[in-house]
């Protein structure tokens, strides 16, 4: 069905997180950055006003690609692709813009919230655009940290968490060795997702802080609370 794995976690954020934030997606426009092939987006299609896929990945905008067109084929909602860097696309046209950061590709919260705030004031995101950022409690240090600084900072207007077990799927894709110990990291867990408006993110005071080689949660104390 649509809303039915391709990938695994932990290589994307677990279903049981897209089905809980179908409700707020429901009616809007979406765009997820870093689709890979596409389990969450295919997910929110179904619900959405519209939904976009903006990849990098060649391989995996192929996927998105031949996926998209299997769910119109199919009779359901589908989505539309846009194989480039977010930043490049002309206007980002949606109301929800969704990702998971990948701190070890430079893929970061902070900086996206940055970007996302020069386009606004660019006139390039619609007043009301608002980021949904996927944060877990894996050992992964810039989530936990970073959802904990977007507390601290006021900036999120609304968060959800899930819990979540998909070590067993993981193992039927992965069996038990090599790449298998990722599976660790989705069992019995929780995800979270949290909301922030756009126009909430001080640019000119995230701007200086970055550029002094800063990353929250280290330092966020410049940073105004809005």
């Amino acid at each position: 069905g649509p809303c039915g794995a391709f990938d695994i976690s932990p290589v994307r954020s677990p279903q049981a997180l897209h089905t809980a934030l179908l409700p707020h997606v429901f009616g809007r426009d979406i765009l997820e950055i870093g689709t890979r092939n596409g389990d969450g987006i295919a997910c929110f299609a179904q619900v959405a006003r519209s939904a976009v896929a903006v990849e990098i990945n060649k391989r995996y905008c192929t996927v998105l690609e031949r996926r998209a067109k299997k769910l119109t084929d199919e009779g359901n909602r589908s989505f539309s692709v846009v194989c480039d860097d977010y930043r490049r696309a002309a206007r980002l046209d949606a109301d929800l813009i969704s990702w998971w950061q990948e701190p070890a590709h430079g893929f970061n919260n902070h900086l996206n919230l940055r970007d996302l705030a020069v386009l606004l004031a660019q006139g390039r995101l619609r007043a009301n655009a608002t980021a949904v950022l996927v944060f877990s409690d894996m050992p992964v240090v810039e989530d936990r940290d970073d959802l904990a600084a977007l507390r601290r900072l006021g900036w999120l207007s609304l968060s959800l968490s899930v819990r979540v077990d998909e070590a067993a799927a993981c193992h039927r894709r992965l069996g038990w060795g090599g790449w298998s110990k990722l599976c660790a990291r989705v069992a019995n867990t929780t995800f979270h997702a949290g909301f922030v408006p756009i126009r909430l993110v001080p640019l000119e005071e995230l701007n200086a802080a970055i550029a002094k080689g800063w990353r929250w949660p280290r330092g966020d104390a410049p940073l105004r609370s809005p």
